[in-house]
């Protein structure tokens, strides 16, 4: 493969492309006129903030503005490490009505489109057919009541338990399959019932939801699956998402094994977004730009998935990162190499502990919170201990 690599396309404009293709600072923003299409609703919602904390989060050359909304300084003060999320956008010039396709060659691809596009909707027996008959009944937290089940167990379920438990007419219903333990707290605020997973549902008499102990729900006004997000890169060649939700032949989450010259940036979980980002982008960049360290040989890329594969299993959770985040962060450092002398290039910072600790001060402050206002648990911090 020849060194340097001159064109290089990047698939995706959010962190991670940013990460590997740095863009404009503002791009215009965008108010539509026309009604929504809820086919195209993003999953932000108003009281969405960051939950890592936003000294861990920035880009290591980059921190964020300090700015916080009045919602996260009424619970957690002023000065808190959240930080507010915004749309932006750029209209398409073409009209909506027509596809407008063209080809370019590149000698190298970085699919950077990130893993929250796509939702995940668990099978559930009679789903399909009861929202057929009752759409108006069911969402996903990408959309956003009266009667409300909240069906998740991790940060999205625990904000809409959070904005919905106190305002919701009866208890709010919250279907777990399992949960996230550090959020143990609001999932135990009042007006909340737990119920395990959903059996199955049916449109009979304007709908009846059974769960798998065996318990009835009717008359239920809404339920809104805050249950994730499939993997979807179905734009490259064979489709390489596993039934099992796993991104299947990246070496390191990154590398196409066999072909390099296809990478992958952002495509892992509980790492420390956004920061892992920029270390991912950079170690693609000084491999293409033949100055990072060589990639091992195909047989050795093999070894190491399938040695995770035995370390992590064959879900998505093949890409969680947590506990190792000081080898992950430090190999990236190591692999990228320093920079070309004489550029504005930079050296990656070496994985420090206190990054981890950081990026728990938000849920730290949403934790006591809950507390606050009623919410039962483990001590946190005993728990923070044993993730980190």
């Amino acid at each position: 493969m020849p060194f340097p690599l001159k064109r290089v396309a990047v698939i995706g404009a959010g962190p991670s492309g940013l990460s590997a293709a740095p863009i404009p600072e503002k791009l215009p923003s965008v108010n539509p006129s026309e009604p929504e299409d809820p086919s195209t609703r993003t999953g932000l919602y108003n009281s969405l903030d960051s939950n890592v904390g936003a000294l861990a989060m920035a880009f290591t050359y980059a921190p964020f503005p300090v700015e916080n909304t009045a919602h996260s300084v009424t619970r957690y003060g002023r000065d808190n490490p959240t930080r507010p999320w915004q749309t932006v956008a750029r209209r398409a010039s073409w009209r909506r009505d027509q596809d407008y396709w063209w080809q370019e060659r590149f000698d190298a691809v970085i699919a950077a489109s990130g893993h929250y596009t796509l939702a995940n909707i668990p099978p559930i027996e009679g789903l399909a057919e009861t929202a057929r008959e009752l759409p108006h009944k069911f969402e996903h937290s990408k959309a956003f009541r009266s009667k409300v089940i909240v069906v998740g167990g991790s940060v999205s379920a625990s904000d809409l338990v959070d904005d919905l438990h106190s305002i919701v007419q009866g208890p709010l219903i919250l279907s777990q399959r399992g949960f996230n333990e550090i959020l143990e707290k609001v999932w135990n605020l009042p007006n909340v019932i737990r119920k395990p997973q959903i059996k199955r549902v049916s449109p009979f008499g304007g709908g009846l939801i059974e769960f798998a102990d065996g318990s009835i729900t009717r008359d239920f006004d809404k339920v809104i699956f805050a249950t994730g997000y499939k993997l979807s890169y179905a734009f490259l060649p064979g489709n390489p998402v596993t039934e099992q939700n796993r991104l299947d032949g990246f070496y390191q989450h990154i590398f196409k094994i066999g072909d390099p010259t296809l990478a992958v940036v952002g495509q892992i979980k509980a790492a420390i977004s956004f920061r892992v980002y920029e270390y991912q982008a950079i170690a693609v960049a000084r491999f293409f730009a033949g100055r990072s360290r060589p990639l091992p040989g195909i047989h050795e890329q093999h070894d190491w998935e399938g040695k995770r594969l035995e370390y992590k299993g064959p879900t998505n959770k093949f890409h969680e990162i947590k506990p190792d985040l000081a080898e992950y962060f430090n190999w990236l450092r190591d692999f990228a190499g320093p920079p070309a002398e004489g550029t504005e290039a930079y050296e990656l910072p070496k994985w420090q502990d206190e990054w981890g600790v950081l990026g728990f001060k938000i849920l730290e402050l949403k934790d006591k919170y809950w507390e606050s206002i009623g919410g039962t648990g483990r001590v946190l911090g005993e728990i923070v201990k044993a993730k980190l």
